[in-house]
């Protein structure tokens, strides 16, 4: 009897880790979960980021531009391929699908130039 109560307990275990299914979550760090369309807070820009080097950025600020990118070491640098050089943008916060990005614009200083962006599904 011990030995079917122990089988039985066993294969239950096997089946509940085997059907376990953990939870995504976005994390921009994550190529996998980085890549697809982040919109800003205020909807006006959004970053589509193509694959893990090509970012598009299309809205009220940006216009339309393509990018090449790369994340080292907290910073997201960005350039246009042949034209301009590497952008730095430090990458303030990460919160499951949402990202803070300093230095988006160019301002005269007193102005927070941080734009937050959230994950679209």
């Amino acid at each position: 009897m011990k030995k079917i109560l122990c089988t039985l307990t066993s294969l239950s275990l096997i089946v509940l880790f085997a059907s376990y299914e953990r939870e995504v979550e976005i994390n921009f760090y994550d190529s996998d979960y980085r890549n697809g369309l982040w919109i800003s807070s205020d909807k006006g820009d959004t970053m589509d980021f193509v694959n893990n080097s090509n970012l598009i950025m299309k809205g009220d600020f940006s216009g339309y531009e393509e990018y090449i990118y790369q994340i080292e070491g907290g910073v997201l640098y960005m350039e246009i391929q042949d034209l301009s050089p590497k952008g730095s943008h430090s990458i303030l916060m990460v919160e499951k699908n949402k990202v803070v990005l300093g230095n988006m614009w160019v301002t005269n200083g007193f102005v927070d130039k941080s734009r937050t962006f959230f994950k679209l599904d």
